[in-house]
């Protein structure tokens, strides 16, 4: 016995990306707490001991991908062969993506310049006009199309960003095959950023377009796509399967714990072997967990699905002014002399979760709303 789903509300989903952003975060406060507690000269946990798992939980980022690539499929279905498919589809994703990390671009900018004109550091003040300063750079971050601002720096001004350009450069990608039935768009699209990822290993140049728009990493959506093509069929994993694909899968993730991916020309977030050290398990355990929802056996948490909501302002917002914000305040209530470095990371963690939730409802929610109700219309009037 089985419950199907009921129209478009996937809890499963939700608690996943719940659990995903919650592992970026756990990354990042790591790096943020080690390097603030090695400035200060403290003892805390070496980076070394630390440097696996936070490659584990990097892997938050193959699982946002996978299921961003399920979940286009999974409610766009009744958009293929649709005569106004494209003017359905990609403006109500530019109006989820763009405004809020806009928001949170201006934010990051601002605090930046703020923390330049408080402590007034010539220092600050070059790294500024360096960076932000520089017009094509600045408007590379807020439109999120990729220029290759030097030979080292690849990331948008608000770094976590990075991952938005692929969110970008696929939803313009599945929108252009929706004119075609599912199964053949989905090979299409298959067939497109398999091409794409084949140049990018034989062509071995470490540049800009070829880092986002062709590397291999663009495989975790057509997994995701799959997957979704699969939901729509009501192909899931029996109960018995389940009871070995996913231990298996969440085996092969976890064990990157204890082994060092492999990097290729000296790139870490932009690893294109992350497509087969997390995202394939991370295809499956998606797949596992929404096969558990389908085939009623996943209890359900009101507190990941409410987290799951959040997830993208979390996501942002952690980055843009929570971390920065918090360590400060850490800093200047010199708390760092009774609490150590994993301390730290518990406290920051639990202040971004907290306060990015909130964002969401007061801000985020809000304003996807209002602008889909002012701006949709009208596009698909057009």
């Amino acid at each position: 016995m089985h419950n199907k789903f009921s129209g478009s509300r996937l809890y499963s989903i939700q608690m996943l990306r719940a659990v995903a952003s919650i592992m970026v975060l756990i990354s990042h406060s790591i790096i943020t707490s080690h390097g603030e507690y090695k400035l200060l000269s403290l003892s805390g946990t070496p980076l070394k001991q630390y440097y696996n798992f936070m490659g584990f939980a990097s892997a938050g980022v193959d699982i946002f991908f996978v299921v961003s690539g399920l979940i286009m499929v999974f409610i766009s279905r009744d958009l293929f062969q649709h005569k106004h498919a494209i003017r359905k589809f990609l403006p109500n994703r530019l109006v989820r993506i763009y405004p809020m990390y806009w928001i949170m671009l201006t934010t990051y900018i601002s605090l930046f310049l703020i923390q330049a004109l408080l402590i007034n550091e010539d220092e600050l003040f070059n790294v500024f006009n360096e960076r932000i300063g520089k017009i094509s750079y600045l408007l590379s971050s807020v439109t999120l199309i990729p220029i290759q601002y030097n030979t080292e720096r690849f990331y948008p001004i608000l770094v976590v960003g990075w991952t938005l350009v692929f969110e970008i450069f696929f939803y313009c990608s599945f929108c252009l095959v929706l004119h075609f039935p599912l199964k053949k768009a989905l090979y299409t699209l298959t067939l497109l950023f398999s091409l794409l990822s084949l140049v990018f290993i034989y062509n071995g140049e470490r540049n800009m377009w070829l880092l986002f728009y062709f590397n291999p990493i663009l495989l975790e959506f057509i997994f995701g796509c799959w997957l979704g093509y699969l939901m729509i069929h009501e192909k899931f994993f029996t109960v018995k399967s389940l009871k070995i694909v996913l231990p298996i899968a969440l085996i092969v993730l976890i064990s990157t714990i204890f082994y060092e991916v492999p990097e290729l020309y000296g790139l870490s977030s932009l690893n294109p072997y992350r497509v087969i050290f997390s995202g394939l398990p991370a295809a499956l355990i998606v797949y596992c967990i929404v096969s558990m929802e389908f085939r009623g056996v996943l209890k359900n948490s009101k507190l990941l699905i409410s987290l799951g909501n959040s997830s993208y302002s979390l996501y942002l917002a952690h980055a843009a002014f929570i971390i920065p914000i918090t360590t400060v305040i850490w800093k200047k209530l010199m708390l760092y002399e009774y609490v150590n470095s994993t301390g730290f990371v518990l406290v920051l963690t639990v202040t971004c979760i907290i306060v990015s939730h909130f964002l969401h409802i007061l801000v985020e929610r809000p304003l996807y709303l209002i602008l889909r109700k002012q701006l949709i219309p009208v596009v698909n009037k057009q």
